[in-house]
């Protein structure tokens, strides 16, 4: 009878072992199951960062070289034409964009004004 009561006990115990051992492995699949979705979520938003920043680089590089362009086909003759319409705005810009012109056009400053002059 003795051996009989050490055999169920035994037999409790392995279930009772089992079962922990169990619900450790369900509770390490539930945590390595998170940590998966933690990274996605994480590698999703880098992801997102990134895009936006490289559209935000080209936007900015496509609007200075079409104000670029602008610049480079503008020549004194189009801007007294375009002061002549009587546009008082254009003619405050042409007036400014012509001063610029008037300077040294080779320098890279001047560009960078003349970009800011026809941008305002």
């Amino acid at each position: 009878m003795y051996a009989r009561a050490e055999h169920v006990a035994r037999g409790a115990l392995n279930r009772m072992q089992n079962r922990n051992e169990c619900k450790a492995f369900e509770k390490w699949g539930m945590e390595a199951s998170q940590i998966k979705v933690q990274e996605f979520k994480i590698k999703r938003a880098v992801l997102h960062m990134q895009a936006s920043r490289i559209a935000s680089a080209f936007v900015t590089w496509q609007a200075n070289a079409s104000t670029s362009r602008k610049v480079r086909d503008m020549n004194p003759a189009a801007l007294e034409r375009r002061a002549g319409q009587g546009h008082a705005e254009s003619n405050f810009a042409a007036g400014r964009i012509a001063a610029c012109v008037s300077d040294d056009d080779t320098s890279e400053t001047t560009h960078g004004v003349l970009a800011v002059a026809i941008a305002s």
